[in-house]
């Protein structure tokens, strides 16, 4: 490059001094051209100093090298010298390039994870809603997390966090008291915990935990508050809630007369209800607790207990309605009725047992009671059974020896009026022989008045004689006997399905033939009558019915039916002794069956009666329609 002219140090003034051949010069071999190394004056008289670059022709320049004098091995060790120079800068500044893009890496990469570390102290925060602050005492300055606005309904835009900011969404009760809880970590470095109210800005008020630990300087002097503010609202409107169930339950335990409590798996007392306490005499039942059966109950008692328990422990299996002694502390025995269940963790491992116990003191003095009483109701029915039984036996002798003993001389009576009308027959005025003939017709009916007695009292007296009886074949031979009697009448037989059962044939037989004759006889006034038997199965029996369309009966004199001598229509209108029926029900119920009856008046009648089922019964026999 040009330079100023200096003092020539050879000459006699200023001006360039004139060299009579150019210095030495290098070819500059990257730029093609030689570089003169000053200083020296060039061929317009200029005075150079330095590197310079020489512009000439390609000739010239091919020239100038030629003429260069210069040693080969020391223009050879310029030149890789050089060379070296500028490798080493290229080596520094890719070097600088790669040590700016590893530093730049990393820096990009901790600021990644410190911005997710961020992120995920933003959700935790936000799922304990838990907010952060700091208080740099020196420059007065809060900074709140996000979640602090969050719990305090601020919005970042528009509030600036300040200890006036915090204090003012304070609820005014709670101010005085944090406020002197921040003053003194501020000036006496005591960190701190209060539980206060704060409003937000939709009126709603939260309860929070702020918490506070103060941060010293190198003077010892607080210089910073870091802290925290957790919105408990949930939390506590949860506790507050369990609370009250807690407290409903205990109510509703402690107002159960059972005794209810709870122990660990050393028979202590972890739990128990007011009846509990009262029964063990103590102030309470927080009175109860840590203490054993031995604290309140005689060794012996305590010990049998305590056996129970560790075989529920051992086992697993729970203790049902166990009936035990017990001994309240006044020492008074009572009866208890015990329930107790094992109690486990959440890994299945027993750590206790839930007892309830019941007392049934009076119960169990109810029930002795009942069975005295009851075992003197069943001496007296016993005894009674025995007098009725006996009165029962004699009347029936009575009525027996009564009937077989009238039947002799009403035989005789008989008799003689019959040869009395035989012997004054066309003699007698009329109302003699109306009377002779009136006293004839009486004794024939009281004379089937007595054997209907004796079939009544044989139906009391005869035994059993149990067998398989098909209804279906007495039904029949019944209707034989009574062939004569239908003769002349328009009679309409509808016979359903009829079963076989277990009973005494003969018996079964004069019920069908009462019932029947009843059918009979009631049908009388009807054009044609109408007789349907039938059968239907009910739980553990047959029932059989007779059913007639005959005049019927008052359905409010229908228990009247069954009973000896019970008559519902005048002897004028229907014959009969009134001793059927009753001896129809007697067979029935000796047979363990049931009798009833329904009827309206003028709309017929039907009688049922029911036979057990029994081994040797089997299903009905086909129905059939019996002609007129």
């Amino acid at each position: 490059m040009a330079a100023s002219v200096p003092p020539y140090p050879g000459g006699g003034g200023p001006g360039p001094p004139v060299y009579p051949a150019p210095p030495p010069a290098v070819f500059d071999a990257f730029a093609g051209r030689a570089m003169l190394v000053g200083p020296y004056t060039d061929a317009t008289g200029t005075y150079l100093s330095g590197f310079a670059p020489v512009r000439a022709r390609a000739t010239d320049r091919v020239a100038a090298v030629l003429a260069l004098d210069l040693d080969a091995a020391h223009w050879r060790r310029d030149v890789a010298e050089f060379r070296l120079a500028v490798i080493a800068v290229i080596f520094l500044i890719a070097l600088l390039l790669i040590v700016t893009f590893v530093v730049r890496q990393r820096a990009w990469i901790t600021a990644e994870r410190i911005a997710a570390s961020e992120t995920r102290l933003a959700e935790a925060q936000e799922l304990a809603q838990l907010g952060s602050w700091t208080y740099d005492r020196r420059n007065r300055r809060l900074l709140w997390s996000r979640e602090m606005f969050r719990i305090l309904d601020g919005d970042p835009q528009r509030v600036t966090p300040s200890l006036e900011e915090q204090q003012r969404r304070v609820a005014p009760a709670d101010q005085g008291p944090l406020d002197a809880a921040v003053q003194a970590a501020l000036h006496e470095g005591r960190g701190f915990e209060r539980e206060v109210r704060v409003r937000r800005a939709d009126g709603a008020e939260r309860h929070v935990i702020v918490k506070a630990q103060p941060r010293r300087g190198a003077a010892g002097a607080v210089v910073r508050l870091t802290g925290t503010m957790q919105d408990i609202t949930d939390r506590q409107r949860a506790e507050e809630a369990l609370q009250q169930e807690r407290d409903l339950l205990r109510t509703l335990i402690d107002q159960l007369p059972d005794y209810i409590y709870v122990k660990d798996t050393q028979g202590r007392f972890l739990a128990a209800n007011l009846a509990v306490a009262r029964l063990m005499q103590a102030p309470a039942p927080e009175a109860l607790l840590g203490r054993t059966d031995a604290d309140f109950y005689p060794p012996p008692l305590a010990e049998q207990y305590r056996r129970d328990e560790e075989l529920i422990f051992r086992t697993g299996r729970p203790l049902i309605n166990k009936e035990e002694p017990h001994q309240d502390a006044s020492g008074q025995r009572r009866a208890v009725l015990t329930t107790k269940l094992p109690m486990r963790d959440p890994h299945g491992r027993i750590v206790g047992l839930v007892g309830i116990s019941r007392d049934i003191t009076a119960r169990k003095a109810a029930e002795e009671e009942i069975r005295r009483l009851n075992a003197e109701l069943e001496a007296r029915v016993q005894a009674r059974t025995l007098e009725l039984t006996a009165a029962n036996q004699e009347l029936e002798s009575f009525t027996y020896s009564v009937s077989h003993d009238l039947r002799a001389p009403l035989r005789h009576v008989i008799g003689f009026l019959s040869l009395l009308r035989q012997s004054l027959a066309g003699r007698l005025e009329p109302p003699a022989a109306t009377y002779l003939a009136d006293s004839a017709q009486e004794a024939a009916r009281m004379a089937t008045l007595i054997d209907d007695l004796l079939a009544f009292a044989r139906a009391a007296r005869a035994d059993l004689h149990r067998d398989r009886v098909d209804l279906m074949q007495l039904l029949q031979s019944v209707r034989a006997q009574f062939e004569p009697d239908t003769r002349g009448r328009l009679v309409t037989w509808k016979i359903g399905a009829l079963p076989a059962v277990v009973g005494d044939a003969v018996m079964l037989r004069q019920v069908l033939a009462n019932l029947v004759d009843n059918a009979l006889k009631f049908t009388r006034p009807r054009e044609r009558a109408e007789v349907e038997i039938g059968s239907r199965p009910a739980p553990g029996e047959w029932v059989i019915f007779v059913r007639d369309n005959g005049v019927g009966f008052d359905p409010a004199c229908a228990d009247k039916l069954f009973g000896v001598f019970q008559r519902l229509h005048p002897r004028s209108q229907f014959e009969g002794t009134g001793v059927g029926l009753a001896n129809v029900r007697r067979i029935i119920q000796r047979h363990g069956g049931r009798t009833w009856a329904e009827s309206l008046t003028g709309c017929g009648a039907t009688f049922y009666f029911s036979l057990p089922t029994g081994a040797g019964h089997r299903p009905p026999a086909a129905a059939q329609e019996a002609p007129p």
